[in-house]
């Protein structure tokens, strides 16, 4: 639970609905080639699931996700350490590939043209940590920002996520001390869709037993799952590239 309002947002501010789930990425202003990897992978396994990404917005980790998140017209949220309209002005925006639309949420606590301050981004930690359940740390030096993030959200009782990677690259030591601490081994994408509540194949198997006596169209398949016809759409396209299902240009089928 969390009682936090943004005093400027644009976007669709419907993304912090408290029954929404999110997961939190953060990590380093340099991304390696080896943080790159694993979250493709793990974004990969997100695909259709009605999940929103919540970040700070800032070099490395942090756009590297929100463009992966973007590219698969995934939710996302980014919480700023100063005004909306100083951070779109910035190289930072410009870093988007995929330029959000109606895929994503600015929020801040500071008016416009504000610039970033020291104290500025330790506030926007505790904003990060207070609105996801779990929050995954990708890549972290043992002082750093992603860090602050991780001790807020655990003094919160939520769930801390870190990827062990090297223990002697030091961009890995705060993820690895974080480790040593207590915090949640990644192994694979499923350590976050179980840490956050998500079923795998849940979509998918429903769609497969529900087209198994007949054929349906898109929003026959929408209506009868009681699901999005956007959600059901990329678990079909998904379904077909792995050749579980079939579509004549009307209906799906097996």
């Amino acid at each position: 639970m969390y009682s936090y309002k943004p005093k400027f947002y644009e976007g669709d501010y419907e993304f912090l609905n408290i029954n929404q789930k999110k997961l939190s990425i953060v990590g380093s202003r340099s991304i390696l080639d080896q943080s790159k990897m694993v979250l493709e992978n793990l974004f990969e396994e997100l695909k259709g699931f009605d999940l929103c990404i919540v970040s700070g917005g800032m070099y490395g980790v942090d756009i590297y996700a929100h463009n992966l998140a973007l590219m698969q017209d995934m939710k996302t949220i980014f919480v700023l350490p100063q005004g909306i309209e100083s951070y779109k002005k910035s190289s930072l925006n410009r870093q988007l590939r995929f330029k959000p639309q109606s895929s994503f949420l600015y929020i801040s606590d500071y008016p416009s043209i504000f610039s970033p301050r020291k104290y500025t981004f330790l506030e926007r930690n505790k904003i990060i940590a207070e609105l996801s359940e779990v929050t995954l740390v990708a890549q972290a030096s043992i002082k750093s920002g992603s860090l602050s993030t991780a001790f807020s959200a655990l003094k919160k009782s939520k769930k801390v996520i870190a990827i062990p990677v090297s223990l002697h690259n030091p961009q890995f030591q705060g993820t690895n001390y974080l480790i040593s601490k207590g915090s949640i081994i990644y192994l694979n994408p499923e350590t976050v869709l179980d840490s956050i509540g998500l079923e795998k194949s849940n979509i998918d198997s429903q769609i497969i037993e529900t087209l198994r006596y007949q054929p349906f169209s898109l929003q026959e398949l929408s209506n009868k799952l009681e699901v999005s016809v956007v959600l059901v759409q990329k678990n079909l396209l998904k379904l077909i590239l792995e050749g579980a299902i079939s579509f004549d240009g009307v209906k799906y089928y097996i």
